[in-house]
C-alpha cells in the first residue's frame, strides 16, 4: 500500500547508478541531479497558468468577498479526478476511465509564497478565507472540496459509493498537489480541521513525500463505528461542576421538562408534538458534544439549574447544542442529505465515529436515537453498506507515531474529539500540541507562549519562512479562528438532527 506514496523522482533514484571507468578500477559516479524547473506562476495571470495544467479543467476568477484581508485574487477551480485511482493507474492507454469534477478554491497572494492546501473533508465553505497558516505566513490558500460533497460528485453518486474510500480521497489530494507543484515556487503544505485534518493525515500516509509538511487541526482517528474511547475522554473535559450541570440539564429536557420543550417546538416551528419527540432526544444526545465543541466554559454559568424556569431551559437549548433548533431533519434539501449520507458512509466503512450518547441519558429517551448505520439504511436503502474495516486508520496511526516527518498536530484540551487524538510523533521534525481549555477551534496561536514558539519553529522549518506574528496573536489570526469557528457552528447546526459531525 505504502509504495503508492513514492514520487517518480524517488523511483528514478532507485535505478542503478551509472558506472564509468576512471584510472584504477571502476568507480560509481552519481549522476548530476536534474535542475528544478522554474515555477510557471505568472503574477499577472496566476489562475490562467494553473488552468493550463493537464488535470485542471477550469479556473474562474471571482470577488474574494468579506473574509479575505489584504491584496489577493480568488478563483474557483475544477480538477478532473478518477472515481477509482487504482483502476485509473492500471488502465491501458485510451481505455475509458470514469471521472468526476472536483471543485477547489484558490486565494492567490504571491507566486513565491508558500502554498497551503486545505483538505476540508466536507463540502467547500461558502466563503473564501485563509486560515491561520495563511495569515501567519502570507500563504496562497487552496481549499479542495471532498469527493462526493457539494458539487464535487458524479451525477449518480449513490451508484459509486464503493469508491468513497480513504485511499481515493488521498489520491484526489495527490492529483491536486501534482497540478500545483509546477506552478508555485514556495513550499507546499497541507492542513485541515477535524475530518479535514485526518484527511490531510491520510494523504500523507499514502503519499509521504508529496508535500513539505502538514498541520492538522483537531484531527480524530476513530476505531470502530461507535468508538467508546471518546466517552472516557468526555469524563475529563471542563470544570467538574460545569460538566455535571450540563449533564443534569440534558437529563431534564428529556424528562421533567420534556413536555414544555415539545410545546415550544410546536409553537415556534409547527408540526405536532409527537413529530418532535425524536428531535428532543437527539438534541439531548448530542448536546454534550456540541457544547464542548462550540461553546464550552464561556457559557458554563448560563446552564439552567433545577431551580430555573421551563422557559430558561428552552432558551438554553440552542446555546447548549451549539446551534438553534432547525426544522425537522427530514426537510433538509436532498443534496444536503446526500452529502451527510456520503460522510456517514465514510465513517461507517473505514474512518469510524464516536459512541454517542452518554450512559446517563440512555434510560430517559422516549425514542432512542438511531445509530448511524440505521440512519444510513433508512436514507439510502438501495446502497449496500460493507463491513467496517479499520485497517487503514490503524496503519495510519502507527505511521504517524513512528515515521511521520514534518507533521505538527494541534488539539484542544476541551474538545471531545481529542479523545481520538493521534499519538505524539517520534520524529524530531514533527510534534503534537494541546491548546489548554479550548474546544474544536484550537489554533497554533492559542498555545501557551513556550509551546507556541516550539510548534511554530517546526512549521517555519518546512514552510521555509518565518511566521509573521506581529499583532496576529490578538488580531488577524484570531479573525481566521473566528471564520473557522463560524463555519464549524454552521456545520453543527446542519448536522444536529443527523448526529453531530466533526
Amino acid at each position: 500500500m505504502r509504495t503508492l506514496g513514492y514520487p517518480l523522482l524517488l523511483l528514478s533514484l532507485l535505478a542503478p547508478a551509472a558506472l564509468v571507468g576512471c584510472g584504477e578500477g571502476d568507480q560509481t559516479v552519481e549522476p548530476e541531479p536534474e535542475p528544478e524547473p522554474d515555477p510557471l506562476c505568472d503574477p499577472f495571470d496566476p489562475g490562467g497558468v494553473l488552468a493550463q495544467q493537464p488535470a485542471i479543467k477550469s479556473m474562474v476568477e471571482v470577488d474574494c468577498g468579506d473574509y479575505v484581508e489584504g491584496w489577493a485574487r480568488c478563483y474557483y477551480g475544477v480538477i478532473e479526478q478518477p472515481l477509482d485511482h487504482a483502476a485509473a493507474a492500471e488502465a491501458e492507454e485510451g481505455e475509458y476511465v470514469p471521472t468526476f469534477d472536483n471543485q477547489f478554491k484558490l486565494v492567490h497572494r504571491d507566486c513565491e509564497a508558500p502554498t497551503v492546501i486545505d483538505t476540508n473533508g466536507y463540502g467547500a465553505a461558502e466563503v473564501f478565507f485563509t486560515g491561520e497558516l495563511g495569515e501567519l505566513f502570507g500563504a496562497n490558500w487552496i481549499e479542495i472540496e471532498h469527493r462526493f460533497q457539494g458539487v464535487s460528485a458524479p451525477a449518480t453518486r449513490t451508484a459509486h459509493f464503493q469508491h468513497l474510500t480513504i485511499a481515493n480521497g488521498a489520491g484526489d489530494v495527490h492529483n491536486l498537489v501534482g497540478a500545483v507543484r509546477p506552478v508555485y515556487g514556495g513550499a507546499i503544505v497541507t492542513t485541515g480541521g477535524s475530518k479535514g485534518g485526518i484527511t490531510a493525515i491520510y494523504h500523507r500516509y499514502f503519499y509521504p513525500n508529496d508535500v513539505d509538511g502538514t498541520v492538522p487541526y483537531v484531527a480524530p482517528a476513530s476505531i470502530g463505528r461507535e468508538d467508546p474511547g471518546y466517552q472516557d475522554y468526555l469524563d475529563t473535559i471542563g470544570p467538574a461542576d460545569c460538566r455535571d450541570a450540563l449533564r443534569n440539564y440534558q437529563a431534564a429536557i428529556v424528562s421533567d421538562r420534556r413536555d414544555y420543550m415539545l410545546t415550544r417546538m410546536v409553537d415556534d416551528y409547527g408540526y405536532e408534538k409527537d413529530e418532535w419527540q425524536s428531535y428532543i432526544d437527539q438534541a439531548a444526545a448530542t448536546m454534550e458534544w456540541g457544547f464542548w465543541q462550540a461553546s464550552g466554559v464561556e457559557v458554563c454559568d448560563d446552564i439552567p439549574t433545577a431551580e430555573a424556569s421551563d422557559e430558561e431551559h428552552w432558551q438554553f437549548l440552542g446555546v447548549g447544542s451549539g446551534a438553534p433548533p432547525p426544522a425537522l431533519p427530514d426537510n433538509d434539501p436532498p443534496d444536503f442529505q446526500l452529502d451527510q449520507l456520503a460522510v456517514s458512509y465514510e465513517w461507517l466503512t473505514e474512518q469510524g465515529f464516536a459512541l454517542q450518547p452518554s450512559e446517563h441519558l440512555r434510560e430517559l429517551f422516549v425514542i432512542p436515537p438511531q445509530t448511524m448505520a440505521e440512519r444510513f439504511a433508512q436514507g439510502l436503502p438501495e446502497v449496500e453498506l460493507p463491513g467496517y474495516d479499520s485497517s487503514v486508520t490503524e496503519a495510519t496511526i502507527a505511521w504517524v507515531e513512528s515515521e511521520a516527518e514534518t507533521m505538527v498536530l494541534v488539539y484542544g484540551q476541551w474538545d471531545p474529539w481529542t479523545g481520538g487524538a493521534l499519538p505524539v510523533p517520534a520524529q524530531s521534525s514533527s510534534g503534537r500540541y494541546l491548546a489548554p481549555e479550548i474546544g474544536h477551534w484550537a489554533q497554533l496561536t492559542m498555545l501557551p507562549e513556550g509551546k507556541r514558539a516550539e510548534a511554530l519553529a517546526l512549521v517555519e522549518a518546512f514552510m521555509g519562512k518565518q511566521a509573521d506574528l506581529g499583532d496576529l496573536v490578538q488580531g488577524r489570526a484570531r479573525r481566521a479562528e473566528a471564520v473557522r469557528r463560524d463555519i464549524t457552528r454552521r456545520s453543527l447546526q446542519r448536522a444536529l438532527g443527523l448526529g453531530l459531525d466533526h
